[in-house]
Formats: structure tokens, sequence, C-alpha cells
């Protein structure tokens, strides 16, 4: 079952199992207390006419701000389009350079 689970989920599992870990006597997963997610708020850059995203500096600012928080959720203001948001688990984001078209959002980006 664990293995279906986001990052994400199996951390707050593991920390939920721990608080009652003196009741049910399973081996402890060391998790000493959750961590919440933390916002981090940026905006689409825009390369040859399409909306584009770094994840890169995004994943850099949030290891910079807060650098013991394991879950961050990143708001992307989408560029002179009146107060349009994206959201995204920084955990679910791939690597790399990613060109967004908003008419077909990969899965694991959505409007906020």
């Amino acid at each position: 079952m664990i293995s279906l689970a986001s990052r994400r989920n199996k951390d707050y599992l593991q920390y939920f199992l721990d608080t009652i870990q003196a009741h049910s006597g399973h081996q402890s997963f060391g998790v000493k207390k959750p961590t919440y997610p933390e916002q981090i708020l940026t905006v689409l850059g825009i390369e040859n006419g399409q909306y584009v995203l770094d994840i890169a500096a995004a994943a850099k600012a949030a290891a910079q701000r807060s650098p013991h928080t394991l879950h961050f959720n990143v708001v992307f203001d989408v560029p002179g389009d009146s107060s349009r948001k994206l959201k995204a688990a920084l955990e679910n984001i791939p690597l790399g350079k990613h060109f967004i078209n908003l008419d077909s959002l990969p899965a694991w980006l959505i409007f906020a």
C-alpha cells in the first residue's frame, strides 16, 4: 500500500503511525514531527511566446527558504492573464524545463 502513496502521504502516514507506536508495538519510522507544506509563489516564464516553467529555480528557492521542510506547494502566476494561477506539489514536478500549454496541463499541474 505505501509504495502506491505519494511521498507526502507516506510521510504523514509514518508520522501518525509513530504517534501510536507505544500502543501498537510496531517499529518506529523515526518521524518526530509532521511537516506541513509551505507555499512558494512564483511566475511562469515566457520563452519564444510559450509559457515555461524551470523547476530548478523554484526548488532552489524552497530549499534556501526552508531547509527543514520536506513538502512545498508551488503556485505559479500566469503572466498577463487576469490573475490565473497554477499549482503543483514540488516533489511531483519532474526536474528540468517544461513548456506549459494552458489548454493541456501535465497531470502534476492544476489550476489553483
